[in-house]
């Protein structure tokens, strides 16, 4: 996941070069949150827990749909660039990040259930 979050980012610079010529705003707001789906699951490897992973992942997937938006969006005027590539790149990260998301809410919750357990045990 971290690598394709890192070429998505990749993907994400060389698209922002073309865009900022046509919408300064879109190309900045494309290029933030696209760069940070990388950066926030890269962040989530050194997580200090399983909750503090899942918050990472949470955050990575809310860019992932933040940048799908104004691909989506600028893919509907036709003076806008386009990337088939980089829209397909998101849109198959899609579905990873919500396997990951219900397998690591699944796993919080075994552990926690677990540790109420051993508590009514004491």
């Amino acid at each position: 996941m971290v690598e394709e979050t890192f070429e998505l980012a990749s993907r994400v610079m060389d698209f922002a070069e073309r865009l900022i010529k046509v919408n300064e705003v879109f190309a900045d707001q494309v290029l933030r949150s696209g760069t940070s789906v990388g950066s926030h699951t890269r962040e989530a490897q050194s997580a200090e827990s399983l909750s503090d992973f899942l918050h990472n992942m949470k955050i990575a997937h809310k860019e992932l749909e933040e940048t799908d938006y104004p691909l989506d969006l600028g893919h509907l005027k036709d003076h806008y660039p386009r990337d088939p590539e980089l829209v397909r790149c998101t849109k198959a990260l899609i579905p990873l990040f919500h396997s990951i998301l219900t397998t690591t809410r699944t796993r919080l919750n075994a552990q926690l259930e677990e540790r109420r357990s051993k508590r009514g045990k004491r």
